[in-house]
């Protein structure tokens, strides 16, 4: 395994400087606007790096595995697709809700799905067929958003990636599951290198591609990793991206406005201000509050 996570590595760095090359052709360029963190323009989309670095890495080594697990590359790279025509031509926020749907038809033929909440108070929450899909739905819409929220400054998205996924990784290396393993572990790999090039100041931004990619990625895990942990769990090895994106919608239609119409109030913001912008002390916080 660890030739594959080198080729990964070869990949990612070989990608990142192929991104940057043609960047501008490709019209993957972050221009900042009022709410940017920057204030030049940036190449985006190193979520197509990530992607590919993976998936190529996998049909060398690990064939086998690529063509068990198909269906998930193929939602995968539909998220992957979202978000690729978002950096490009900033569709409406409704797309981000429809097309996580689209891909999830990929993952119910798998047998995915959320079929209960656990026990509470000595009862047991459990779903009929349609109320485990409609659930299973919504967890990968809203999840799959709430990571994209929370890339707001240089390096976050990433610290928070690898936490999360590490920590998916650990629960499969600790009950042999390859899936919830080797899945995690990949990505992982690809996003360090990510991390070298997007910590501030960013060379490279992650893009939609890349953050709609990795919280649709962690959601899949969260679901498959229920088979060892209770699911109130989720809430505590994905917290920063829920609660941020929870407190956030809930403030924005308080003051009536549209729950997706962008702002500088989420957590991270809000801890860069009282850190005096100071973006490497905001990302330690966040980054800890993450791992407790």
């Amino acid at each position: 395994m660890l030739i594959q996570l080198l080729f990964i590595l070869f990949l990612s760095f070989f990608g990142y400087f192929l991104l940057i090359k043609y960047a501008q052709k490709l019209k993957l360029i972050a221009v900042p606007i009022n709410r940017s963190s920057h204030t030049q323009e940036i190449p985006t989309g190193f979520g197509i790096i990530i992607f590919f670095s993976c998936l190529l890495s996998t049909l060398a080594f690990k064939p086998v595995f690529l063509y068990e697990n198909i269906h998930y590359f193929i939602a995968i790279f539909l998220i992957l697709a979202l978000g690729l025509l978002d950096d490009i031509k900033n569709y409406k926020p409704i797309i981000k809700v429809l097309i996580p749907i689209l891909a999830y038809l990929f993952l119910y033929i798998d047998g995915l799905e959320i079929k209960g909440l656990g026990i509470y108070l000595g009862h047991t929450i459990e779903f009929n067929n349609i109320g485990s899909i409609i659930f299973t739905l919504f967890a990968l819409v809203a999840y799959t958003n709430a990571f994209n929220l929370i890339d707001g400054i240089d390096g976050l998205s990433g610290s928070l990636g690898i936490i999360i996924l590490s920590t998916f990784a650990y629960i499969g290396y600790s009950n042999h599951d390859e899936f919830l393993f080797f899945l995690p572990i990949i990505f992982i790999t690809s996003l360090f290198v990510f991390m070298i090039f997007n910590w501030n100041p960013a060379k490279i931004f992650l893009g939609n591609s890349g953050s709609l990619m990795i919280g649709f990625l962690i959601t899949i895990l969260g679901i498959k990793s229920l088979d060892y942990i209770q699911p109130v769990s989720i809430l505590y090895i994905a917290a920063i991206p829920i609660f941020d994106s929870i407190i956030v919608f809930f403030r924005r239609i308080q003051n009536k406005q549209h729950p997706f119409k962008p702002d500088k109030k989420h957590l991270h913001h809000i801890i860069l201000s009282y850190m005096r912008q100071d973006i490497s002390k905001t990302i330690f916080i966040m980054a800890s509050i993450q791992i407790f």
